[in-house]
């Protein structure tokens, strides 16, 4: 597709069955950015269960996406269009199977065979007044956005002494390890937002073995990480000890999240081992009583006083976070699924002024559009 230089269409199909896994956080480890540089017109479209998901990670890339109902609902929207222009359907495990069915119909369909002259096998994006739809769509507000994500269109102009301000720095450390459930999702749109509303953003992503001075750091971000990973970051983390707890004591923004959010505490699993934390947070992190037998894996849904509207996210963990007296917790689970990090208080993470840590991986903000900026 990257190497097609003509305009296209490009459609994603996405489902979260069983066979799928039920987290679609790996679409925000994808570099849809690639594709947004295209200097092609493209119409893009997204399909599947997870369908929203799909437009609102194409969305922070840059790339406005419609959404179809299925594969047939794609062919007649761009029925009819010019043979010139490639049409690309990539579907995930259970999504495929039907898109394959709808193409071979199509494919061995009459109709197929005697078409009009001009008509696409595979058609690209035009409208009916043969206006790419690429072109005619704003390109500040992306049409068809999910009800209630933020976007362009719901941002007030900011002022333009913005454009003169120095650049809100966000550093997100080790992102080459701290990663797992594509973490770097809320980086990208925290990016995306401030620069919708008009802030410099200079983004820092500190790779393991490199350093960072945090004294112009706005907000510091730490991801989670499989257990070898995890084991490197945390050996980089306790050598900023005091640099980080500083930086928090004197008003830094820190948003944790997995394993990042563990290791703050003063105690946390770093394998099968309790091993000693940050001590930034008085909290502790222990393996649940059953092991494995009692991870919790699941979307979730939790209210919290930071927020007006619910915040979504999906864990996946077998540790259980206990806060010391006086942390309170980032909110209180209100799915009918999930008991979070606390049981069985029902309580999932914490929160100060100054720090947000979360067990929940990768979505406080993509899939909370209405999460406050904590910046």
């Amino acid at each position: 597709m990257a190497q097609d230089p003509g305009d296209k269409v490009v459609a994603f199909f996405v489902n979260d069955k069983e066979g799928d896994g039920r987290d679609v956080s790996w679409l925000w480890d994808i570099d849809f950015e690639e594709l947004a540089e295209d200097e092609a017109n493209l119409t893009v479209f997204a399909g599947g269960i997870r369908a929203n998901d799909m437009q609102v990670r194409l969305k922070y890339a840059g790339i406005d996406a419609q959404v179809v109902e299925d594969a047939e609902d794609l062919l007649a929207k761009i029925k009819g269009l010019p043979a010139t222009q490639n049409a690309y359907l990539i579907a995930n495990y259970t999504a495929l199977p039907p898109v394959h069915s709808v193409l071979t119909a199509q494919a061995e369909a009459p109709a197929a065979h005697g078409a009009a002259e001009g008509s696409p096998s595979t058609p690209g994006a035009v409208d009916d007044a043969g206006t790419s739809r690429a072109d005619s769509a704003p390109k500040d507000a992306p049409a068809g956005s999910p009800a209630g994500a933020e976007g362009p269109s719901s941002v007030a102009s900011a002022p333009s002494a913005a454009e003169n301000r120095d650049s809100l720095v966000i550093a997100h450390l080790f992102p080459d390890l701290l990663n797992l459930y594509g973490d770097g999702g809320n980086v990208r749109i925290l990016e995306q937002r401030l620069r919708w509303r008009g802030v410099p953003v200079e983004v820092k992503r500190v790779n393991h073995g490199e350093t960072v001075d945090l004294a112009g750091v706005d907000l510091v971000m730490l991801g989670g990480g499989p257990d070898r990973e995890q084991r490197l970051a945390s050996a980089e983390l306790m050598g900023m000890r005091e640099q980080l707890h500083d930086y928090v004591e004197d008003g830094g923004v820190l948003l944790a999240i997995c394993g990042g959010y563990q290791i703050l505490g003063r105690e946390w699993l770093l394998g099968d081992e309790v091993v000693k934390g940050l001590g930034i947070v008085d909290m502790t992190t222990e393996r649940a009583a059953g092991g494995s037998g009692d991870r919790l894996i699941d979307n979730i849904v939790l209210r919290s006083p930071l927020a007006q509207r619910p915040v979504v996210g999906y864990e996946n963990h077998a540790g259980r976070t206990h806060l010391g007296a006086g942390v309170e917790p980032f909110g209180t689970v209100s799915s009918l699924r999930g008991t979070a990090t606390t049981t069985p208080t029902s309580r999932t993470a914490c929160a100060t002024e100054t720090w947000w840590a979360h067990t929940c991986t990768a979505r406080c903000w993509r899939r909370t559009p209405r999460l406050p900026m904590i910046c």
